[in-house]
């Protein structure tokens, strides 16, 4: 049968299905980064009595909102082909949650009125009891017939340090902070990947350009002021290794 998956933003979508399409494995999205060719190919598949797809992924948004595309996986769901509803970063649903969004709340009633009776599974690395709580309530999910796996929040394999960072200007007017990001860089990790979280749109593009064309880190900047296709494409070239570091928003 066919799973959807319900996952908050278009980068983590398209970099699973691509990672899926790979290995062979029968999965596909809807995004309105796609062109209209590309949509109704995946509708035409959806429409037919045995689609092929395994995994479906959605926005919230679109699991919400669109009408057309409930009506079709309703179909589906009455005709017992509907496996299961994936929640991927499920503490997006809780208000206790740190990134709660407003459609991610109505996941639960769209799949009580629509999908009754369909599986859920709800994903998080970031849920403390208050918002497991709330994502189970959120979802219709009862203790007595959810299994619950956890693990530590500590995680061993990543070290934290936390340093001041300095705003002065340099003699060549450089932000401080940015050429002490470029001397670790370059010093520490040269020629590897990372990401550089910035505050701001702004941000992301001016450290980018300190980076490249004062200390010759090949980088590119990612935010949301940009278009889905050139974030694609800066996606694309991170993940080849062609711009080894990326500049994003948090």
């Amino acid at each position: 049968g066919l799973s959807i998956v319900i996952s908050p933003l278009l980068s983590l979508i398209n970099d699973q299905v691509k990672a899926l399409v790979d290995k062979d494995y029968p999965a596909t999205y809807l995004s309105s980064s796609q062109t209209e060719r590309e949509r109704k190919a995946v509708y035409r598949e959806l429409a037919k009595t045995r689609p092929t797809i395994k995994l479906l992924y959605l926005t919230p948004e679109q699991f919400v909102k669109s009408g057309a595309l409930q009506d079709i996986l309703g179909r589906l769901h009455r005709a017992g082909f509907l496996s299961r509803l994936v929640v991927d970063e499920a503490h997006c649903i809780s208000q206790w949650g740190h990134d709660f969004r407003v459609d991610y709340k109505n996941i639960g009633k769209v799949k009580q009125t629509l999908f009754p009776g369909l599986p859920s599974m709800a994903l998080t690395a970031t849920a403390t009891e208050a918002v497991r709580t709330d994502v189970m309530k959120t979802l219709h999910m009862t203790k007595k017939s959810t299994d619950v796996f956890r693990v530590s929040f500590n995680r061993p394999n990543i070290r934290w340090q936390v340093l001041p960072k300095n705003y002065e200007n340099d003699k060549d007017g450089i932000p401080q902070y940015v050429a002490y990001i470029a001397e670790y860089i370059n010093t520490k990790w040269p020629g590897e990947s990372g990401i550089v979280y910035c505050m701001t749109r702004d941000e992301c593009e001016e450290t980018c350009a300190y980076l490249r064309d004062e200390f010759g880190v090949r980088c590119g900047f990612y935010h949301a002021g940009m278009t889905p296709k050139q974030r694609n494409l800066v996606q694309l070239a991170w993940k080849a290794g062609r711009l080894p570091v990326i500049c994003a928003t948090v």
